[in-house]
């Protein structure tokens, strides 16, 4: 899959704000992450590797890399990058974006996109739209707002042990970035006589590709509410989703993110939609401080277990 919107002007924006220094280097962007004692990681998220010189992109990076006391560079690629090009000390590692996740294919009609899901998942939601649950969009209308119901019922879930969160402000700027090329929505799902409580929520990032023109939504982040789980919101809050965006004449809707063994909850509730696998290739490191990253090595897989 190409022209991801982590290469995007707008997540380099949204980096910034952040507090992390970044770079364009021939067009790919780069970002700096902290590290303890001053030290750092450089993070370069799929990048387009086709329309660069990979020597001197890397030959840029390490005297970006010297400056910045950065131990290593991070590359979660689109596609598989010999190691033995590199020339220098590398090794594959965990990716921070998803190695494998489902996508469908939006130019396929509504009658065909229920037809290929799981007769479990048409069921839940029919039974949902039987229940009269309700999905409404949210985009620039009240933001602040919208940000503080998704993220108290994000904590909530994140309390039951499904996943890690970010800093608040990283959902919040997120919230906030619309441009031509891309928009970051909410979308809740509700019962139609309580619009107080929500039952499901998402954070869909929305982007058209200024130079491929092509389109995806990709569901960022999610929450759900242990409240009436028999009543089947998050399919029907995904249906509506991909309705929505099919609407607008995206491309494809990226449910972000599989992995059975670490989430095999998760996992069946994404594949129950159908789409096509993709899997990407390992994540890469680019050592730069090999003394340093091996005591970084040990301490992150030490605090680990």
């Amino acid at each position: 899959m190409h022209g991801s919107f982590l290469q995007s002007p707008e997540w380099e924006n949204i980096n910034q704000k952040m507090g992390r220094k970044t770079w364009r280097i021939e067009g790919v962007l780069l970002v700096r992450h902290d590290l303890p004692y001053g030290f750092s990681y450089l993070y370069c998220a799929r990048p387009e590797f086709k329309t660069i010189t990979r020597a001197d992109f890397f030959l840029k990076v390490s005297h970006i890399a010297k400056i910045e006391k950065s131990l290593f560079l991070k590359i979660d690629p689109i596609e598989k990058i010999p190691l033995e090009t590199i020339r220098a000390l590398a090794e594959e590692s965990n990716p921070l974006q998803p190695q494998e996740t489902i996508v469908l294919d939006l130019s396929k009609s509504e009658d065909e996109l229920l037809a290929r899901m799981h007769e479990k998942t048409r069921y839940n939601i029919r039974l949902a739209e039987r229940k009269d649950i309700e999905v409404t969009q949210m985009l620039n209308q009240d933001t602040a707002n919208d940000s503080e119901v998704f993220w108290q019922l994000l904590v909530k879930t994140a309390t039951r042990g499904e996943f890690h969160l970010h800093e608040k402000k990283y959902y919040e700027l997120i919230s906030r970035t619309h441009t031509n090329e891309m928009s970051n929505e909410f979308f809740f799902a509700r019962m139609r006589d309580n619009h107080k409580e929500v039952l499901a929520a998402a954070l869909v990032n929305i982007y058209r590709d200024p130079h491929t023109g092509r389109s995806q939504a990709t569901y960022l982040h999610g929450a759900s509410s242990r409240d009436h789980r028999e009543l089947m919101a998050p399919h029907l809050l995904h249906w509506r989703i991909m309705q929505e965006v099919k609407r607008r004449n995206i491309d494809y809707y990226d449910l972000w993110g599989i992995d059975e063994k670490r989430w095999p909850g998760v996992t069946r509730f994404k594949t129950g939609f159908g789409g096509a696998r993709i899997a990407y290739p390992p994540s890469v490191h680019i050592i730069y401080r090999s003394v340093w990253y091996k005591i970084y090595t040990l301490m992150k897989n030490l605090k680990r277990n």
